[in-house]
């Protein structure tokens, strides 16, 4: 299928589409408050570490300083082990969506994004909050796999689907500045305590909004599908099987080494982007240092709005592999716009190419819905969950090593008074995604497009146009098989 001749068309097949709808208002309010437990928990947790708080866990010393250094490492240290965790869960979870439904997964991510921020109601202990977050882990990352499953599942058109995860893309940049205002208005009122419980409540409702408000997919409706108990039993025997599938199928494998490049970039570029950013420009004091990181990240959250409509626009001109080169030719270019403010000051270390690369860095982010939309489309409908969980396990392999990595060589190279290096060998990453997709990731989508291709022309002479006996043609099956 193709896309309506006009942008507005397209936006109105999308939007006119409750399901949509409910599953975009969905992620605008899961992204709320993923970015507002973000913007603040530094803080709250450098006073922690630095003994600012009191004997009630939220009273604050005046003259303590917070402990930035030590809340990083122990932050860093359990996001590896997160990535740990979604490397050897996340596949299986999307296995068992394809089966059991994702309306079920939509509760779990709830859940588990929910339980160390009530936890922090009681018992304010940061070693307790990173090891209970780790259960984040189990789905798949923020845009977790039973979302793009069940996006998959609304939407037959997979040509509409790419830009439907596109616009998913958009929420992320919608959520940050809600998360923002909701975060800098309870702590500016109250304090920083008050926003777990803000956040419980906020947790409350979007249960509540995920019971009558997202509806499970048809295709889940007709239960027959179902593994029996057996099936079941072997599955979580051997959980991890999975994994393997990228040495079966290279689509797989070159999507998930494609995206590994590529959360290599992200993670460990934001791990050290604003330290870079406050050493580069002497931010010292606190309303100033403020200021320009909130406008940083405004155009940063802007720019990610837009790649839902960066993406609309490109996909009408060109096909999957050519958007994700344009994404990361941008992204190379908002890197070395960075890098330059501290290899030629003179010329660039000034706010118009800071806040331009901030908004380059967020519209190259329409090359997560690209990849998702290639995969989409060649997988069978059975197995949408399984392939975004494979895809979703070794791209968390980024998260085990890239923050403690980029960390350790930004300090060594500030030292030196060469930090530009890092984002130098940040773009070294994106050149080796882009010969990945030119060169083997578009040849085998060259020839699983033919395979299918001979199939439908197979399909078509044997049955497709096969008449009934009352006027009307029989369907095509979905022919797309990966995994």
């Amino acid at each position: 299928r193709t896309l309506p001749k006009t942008i507005p068309q397209t936006l109105k097949q999308l939007f006119t589409r409750k399901m949509f709808v409910s599953w975009f208002i969905f992620k605008i309010l899961f992204f709320t408050q993923v970015f507002t437990a973000g913007l603040f928990i530094p803080l709250y947790g450098a006073e922690y570490f630095g003994n600012c708080l009191g004997t009630d866990g939220f009273t604050v010393s005046e003259d303590c300083i917070p402990n930035y250094t030590q809340y990083a490492y122990y932050a860093t240290m359990f996001l590896s082990v997160e990535g740990v965790v979604t490397f050897l869960t996340s596949s299986f979870v999307g296995h068992l969506s394809d089966h059991y439904g994702r309306k079920l997964f939509f509760y779990v991510a709830v859940i588990t994004w929910m339980l160390p921020r009530v936890v922090m109601i009681f018992y304010v202990d940061f070693f307790l909050y990173f090891s209970v977050s780790l259960l984040e882990g189990i789905n798949g990352g923020t845009f977790f796999i039973a979302s793009k499953g069940y996006l998959a599942d609304i939407i037959d058109d997979k040509e509409q689907r790419i830009i439907g995860y596109g616009f998913g893309q958009s929420s992320a940049g919608l959520g940050c500045i809600l998360g923002a205002i909701l975060a800098v208005t309870i702590t500016s009122i109250w304090n920083d305590h008050t926003v777990f419980i803000t956040l419980a409540v906020f947790y409350g409702l979007l249960l509540v909004y995920t019971r009558f408000f997202i509806k499970e997919s048809p295709r889940f409706e007709n239960r027959a599908h179902v593994m029996n108990r057996s099936a079941l039993f072997r599955d979580f025997k051997n959980p991890f099987k999975y994994l393997g599938k990228i040495c079966q199928y290279n689509l797989i494998l070159y999507l998930a080494l494609l995206s590994l490049l590529m959360s290599v970039v992200e993670s460990g570029t934001m791990s050290v982007l604003f330290s870079y950013i406050g050493n580069e420009y002497h931010l010292r004091k606190q309303g100033h240092s403020t200021l320009v990181y909130g406008i940083y990240a405004v155009i940063l959250s802007l720019a990610v709005i837009f790649s839902g409509f960066f993406l609309m626009v490109f996909k009408r001109s060109y096909n999957e592999i050519n958007v994700m080169i344009i994404a990361i030719c941008i992204k190379i270019v908002a890197l070395l716009l960075i890098g330059a403010i501290n290899l030629f000051p003179d010329v660039f270390r000034n706010y118009v190419v800071l806040y331009l690369s901030a908004g380059l860095y967020g519209s190259s982010f329409f090359i997560w819905p690209a990849m998702t939309g290639l995969l989409t489309k060649y997988l069978n409908d059975a197995e949408q969950g399984t392939g975004f969980g494979i895809i979703d396990a070794y791209t968390a392999v980024a998260n085990i090593f890239t923050p403690f990595t980029f960390g350790y060589i930004y300090v060594v190279l500030d030292q030196a008074q060469m930090p530009w290096i890092l984002f130098a060998f940040a773009a070294l990453f994106c050149v080796a995604a882009m010969l990945v997709t030119l060169g083997p990731l578009k040849s085998t989508a060259s020839k699983q497009r033919r395979l299918l291709d001979l199939k439908s022309v197979e399909f078509d002479g044997a049955t497709l146009l096969s008449d009934t006996g009352n006027g009307e043609t029989t369907t095509s099956p979905d022919t797309t098989v990966v995994l």
